[in-house]
């Protein structure tokens, strides 16, 4: 996922849309706009997910509860809750009983969802120099002389 930054908020080439979360459910302000290229229950898991990874959504912290997240996506709370399911199914959410879910704790499931997420944003990367006729040798060329650029 290729995100750009722009007064808090992101945008990836799933055209998902995200603004940085607050602590205060009412105040979240979270966002976004539908593909038709992927399953909706697919783009919420990746926004979960990407907030994971940057760290918005610490491990341990309490996800916001069905509802308040179909609310806030204007989606249907049924798409939310598959979406919730498929992350507890793959281990990067747990429920606890009576209060909630929560981002997992496990430090390799973090590890590798971090791993995963950067091969994804290199894949697109190369894929996209690819398609203007940039081999994958001068799109790192390239990455390398923007990186120079950018420590000046």
């Amino acid at each position: 996922m290729n995100l750009s930054f722009v007064d808090g908020s992101f945008r990836n080439f799933d055209g998902i849309v995200g603004i940085k979360s607050c602590d205060c459910p009412q105040e979240r302000g979270l966002t976004m706009e539908f593909s038709d290229e992927r399953p909706i229950y697919m783009q919420i898991m990746d926004l979960i997910i990407q907030q994971i990874v940057s760290h918005e959504l610490a491990p341990g912290a309490k996800v916001p509860a069905v509802r308040e997240l179909a609310l806030e996506l204007a989606t249907n709370p049924n798409t939310v809750q598959r979406a919730l399911q498929e992350l507890e199914r793959e281990q990067i959410l747990y429920t606890q009983r009576g209060r909630g879910r929560f981002v997992t704790t496990d430090e390799q499931v973090l590890a590798e969802l971090g791993a995963d997420r950067t091969r994804r944003i290199i894949e697109e990367f190369l894929q996209k120099m690819q398609g203007i006729g940039a081999p994958p040798q001068q799109a790192l060329a390239k990455l390398t002389d923007f990186l120079k650029e950018e420590q000046k």
